[in-house]
């Protein structure tokens, strides 16, 4: 009985073996999944900014069409030509809505045609949309503010070339190159600025094709405007079911079961660590592109003798924001550090306030400490710093009140920005997560703020949210605990 019962406990073992094995391929198949998605979304991303780098190429070579365009003193103060109407209403409306109250068919397209004769005038404009109604169909239109009423390409179009001159941006250094930054823009020889989109449509038949080509694509279609390209997921053949081949498993399981097992673990965590690491890299390459491409432009300025004062201001910005990034990563990748928080006076907490009041003068501090609180006082001034300079980035001003709760003290930040989506509350604390609002209220960041934010809290025993999720203006609110 003796041998038959260590048979059977082998077996019994082998098979659990193999239950635990067979477990863990199903756990890789779905993390393999995961990251062949994240891979596709990756590439896509990828494929958007060589399609900009591609039509930039292209407009510095003269060959893309300037379809949606608009020009602009090298200011960006005065629109160069009339866009907008500028005939005001002078016709007689109210016996337009007498002859559609009356249904007279004949009167109102009669007076209707008078009105859409009425070139670059706002009776024009009505006469469009009053046309439409009736008719079912637009007249023919030639203007480019007639056509954004019309076409959803042309208004997304148009809204970007106004944007593009709407933030105070300084063109004092552009040149007759095309540059790409909301749109295409150069200088002409008058001395204006000419920014410009080509349409879709034009860029269909030859350019598109082309790309596609180029990077081996099958299809691809537009978004709004010809900017936005969105690309189609590649075919992805779907990994095979871990059980395919189980009869090869159970042959050869009892010599290489423990190997297979040791290998999977260890193949998990090393693809997590080498995903980790290569988004890591290529986020941080992303971010010192924009400085270090600044940087060496105002460098060449400065060679030739050009504005010398302003190139160093430029230079000292570009290396501060590196120098901003290697802090948010050297805080990122620092190894956690539970920490007993000290109780803070209120004027050593107030100081801080006062300091980042001297650095942010956009900041407006409502309220301050009346008591001593539990914190650290490194991690709160970083804290309170990146959460104020994410207010103002995208909100223009903070506002800083400090409240009594009776288990700790609350410190409200809030701002006028576009607000957090209730979706992405989960999500705002995760490292290089930014989301919508703030990727179109502000180009510039990593998404690690408010992860250090978050880590810093968890250290000292703190807890950071948002009050106000889905509403305009954020409300962070920092705890510390008694």
């Amino acid at each position: 009985m003796e041998p038959r019962l260590s048979y059977l406990l082998i077996l019994v073992g082998t098979l659990g073996l193999l239950a635990q094995t067979i477990y863990q391929v199903s756990k890789e198949k779905k993390s393999m999944e995961a990251q062949i998605k994240a891979q596709a979304s990756a590439v896509k991303e990828g494929l958007k900014v060589k399609w900009r780098d591609y039509l930039l190429n292209r407009a510095r070579e003269n060959k893309l069409p300037l379809t949606y365009s608009l020009k602009w003193n090298r200011n960006g103060t005065e629109l160069k030509s009339p866009f907008f109407p500028v005939k005001s209403p002078q016709m007689e409306w109210s016996s337009y809505r007498d002859h559609v109250k009356s249904k007279n068919q004949s009167a109102i397209r009669k007076f209707l045609e008078h009105a859409l004769n009425r070139e670059n005038s706002w009776d024009r404009i009505v006469a469009i949309e009053e046309w439409k109604s009736h008719t079912g169909n637009y007249p023919v239109l030639s203007g480019d503010y007639e056509m954004t009423l019309v076409n959803p390409e042309a208004k997304s179009s148009f809204k970007l070339l106004f944007e593009q001159f709407s933030f105070n941006k300084d063109f004092t250094y552009a040149d007759n190159n095309f540059s790409l930054d909301l749109v295409f823009y150069r200088v002409q020889e008058d001395g204006s600025i000419l920014a410009f989109l080509p349409s879709s449509e034009s860029l269909k038949k030859e350019v598109l094709p082309e790309f596609l080509r180029l990077n081996t694509l099958s299809e691809a279609s537009f978004g709004t405007n010809a900017l936005e390209l969105a690309v189609s997921e590649r075919s992805t053949k779907d990994l095979k079911s871990p059980y395919w081949n189980m009869g090869f498993l159970f042959l050869s399981f009892f010599t290489i079961s423990a190997g297979i097992f040791i290998y999977l673990m260890n193949l998990g965590e090393q693809r997590k660590i080498v995903t980790r690491r290569v988004s890591f890299l290529n986020q941080v390459v992303h971010e010192l592109k924009t400085p270090l491409t600044g940087l060496k432009l105002h460098l060449q300025l400065i060679q030739r003798g050009m504005g010398e004062r302003q190139n160093y201001e430029a230079l000292n910005s570009g290396v501060e924001r590196i120098n901003s990034l290697f802090d948010d990563v050297v805080m990122m990748n620092r190894p956690f550090e539970k920490i007993n928080p000290e109780n803070l006076s209120a004027q050593t907490a107030n100081n801080i306030l006062n300091d980042l009041k001297l650095e942010f003068p956009e900041l407006s501090i409502q309220s301050k400490f009346e008591r001593a609180i539990l914190a650290d006082t490194k991690r709160l001034r970083v804290s309170l710093r990146n959460i104020i300079k994410n207010a103002i980035r995208y909100g223009a001003k903070a506002y800083l009140t400090v409240k009594e709760i009776p288990n700790g003290t609350e410190i409200q930040i809030r701002d006028h920005g576009p607000g957090v989506a209730k979706e992405e509350v989960e999500k705002i604390f995760s490292e290089f997560y930014r989301s919508e609002n703030a990727k179109m209220a502000n180009a510039d960041g990593m998404g690690l703020g408010l992860f250090i934010v978050k880590k810093l809290c968890e250290e000292m025993n703190a807890t950071i949210q948002i009050a106000n999720p889905g509403e305009k203006g954020a409300i962070f609110v920092l705890t510390t605990k008694r």
